[in-house]
């Protein structure tokens, strides 16, 4: 049946199926992690029922820190996203996001049939003659800004087919995506496109993925550090998406730094956001403490975003990796980030006091938005 996440179950969205080649693969296939996770609802009583029922009774915070983060965070995607209460909220969220955070292993990366190159750009526009001229009217509004040094032209990824399956005796979920490299001033124009379409034609677009829209994809990342304090940051005024917006963790888009032995790789990606926002670079046989939970469609501007969460206390880190909140900000302020100036502040909570305070979840609701 339909997903709320615009795709289906074993189906492929248009321009052809995923490539099948095994050799294609991303080159992450980590273990499964063994996390026997009650559902969210069980382990929350104030959570939303799926009937919309709320039972009596709030779990105490004695009661939540005596449970693991990864457990924590689960509960608080559904309390964010309110996944289990309606579905009018300013995201989409792929109902079966609790595999994924069971396990992280079932992604898959490829290119779309006929983008290999390094040279195949994707750049389809739409046939309507008034969305066309809109889209050439802002793309020369958007190449004036690369000219005048505001905006950076750069060889982006773009999502261009998805797909979930199950595989094993187990009958796990996986994520199959295959994407398409762009520009970032087409990227820009398309949204303009697309936010000029009506409330009725966008949500026509939100069934099955189009790729005509679908001209970016990225990558979200919720960080505990070891002493179980969750990081917000502030984005910076001078990002072109969501300057000054509050939100937990970092977004990043993917590019072409991103292509790892000609594949995308989700797993860099995230690693790269890790270390140009918040200075902490970590090395890739750490990558499997990247634990991803969601794929995340916003609504207003048609962007697909991997999310993910990260435990500093996960003793798949080095030693030195297992950071304090104190010792992170530490690398964020000394200018280990490259892109700092991304992210204009970053603060710490204790992640129950945030778990508790419906006010600060409402303050940080963006988080996944502005890859």
């Amino acid at each position: 049946g339909e997903s709320s996440s615009g795709f289906e179950e074993g189906q492929d969205v248009p321009l052809g199926d995923v490539r099948s080649d095994p050799g294609a693969i991303g080159r992450h296939n980590f273990p499964a992690q063994n996390h026997s996770v009650p559902s969210p609802a069980a382990l929350n009583p104030s959570l939303p029922s799926r009937a919309g029922q709320t039972p009596a009774g709030k779990p105490t915070a004695d009661q939540l820190n005596a449970l693991p983060v990864y457990t924590l965070l689960r509960m608080l995607a559904d309390q964010v996203f309110q996944v289990r209460a309606h579905r009018n909220g300013p995201w989409i969220v792929n109902d079966r996001y609790d595999s994924f955070y069971e396990c992280p292993v079932g992604l898959e990366c490829h290119w779309a049939p006929g983008f290999e190159s390094d040279t195949a750009l994707w750049e389809k526009v739409p046939d309507d003659p008034a969305l066309k001229l809109l889209y050439e009217e802002s793309f020369k509004k958007w190449t004036a800004e690369v000219a005048a040094g505001n905006i950076y032209q750069n060889t982006t990824l773009a999502l261009h087919n998805l797909k979930i399956t199950r595989y094993g005796p187990e009958e796990k979920h996986k994520l199959i995506m295959s994407f398409a490299r762009t520009t970032y001033v087409h990227h820009c124009a398309m949204q303009d496109v697309f936010r000029s379409l009506s409330k009725d034609e966008q949500l026509a677009h939100e069934k099955v993925l189009d790729p005509m829209y679908s001209t970016s994809i990225g990558v979200n990342l919720i960080v505990v550090t070891s002493d179980r304090q969750l990081t917000l940051t502030t984005r910076g005024p001078m990002v072109k998406e969501k300057p000054n917006q509050d939100m937990m963790g970092m977004s990043e888009g993917m590019n072409h730094m991103d292509v790892v032995n000609g594949i995308p790789d989700v797993y860099y990606a995230i690693h790269r956001g890790l270390g140009e926002e918040l200075g902490l670079w970590l090395t890739a046989e750490e990558f499997p403490a990247f634990k991803f939970f969601a794929m995340i469609l916003t609504r207003d501007s048609y962007e697909y975003g991997l999310a993910a969460y990260l435990d500093l206390a996960d003793p798949l880190l080095h030693d030195d990796h297992r950071l304090t909140a104190s010792r992170l900000y530490d690398c964020w302020s000394t200018g280990r980030a490259k892109d700092k100036f991304e992210l204009s502040n970053v603060a710490f909570v204790p992640l129950v006091e945030f778990m508790l305070d419906q006010n600060a979840q409402r303050h940080s609701y963006m988080t996944f938005e502005g890859h």
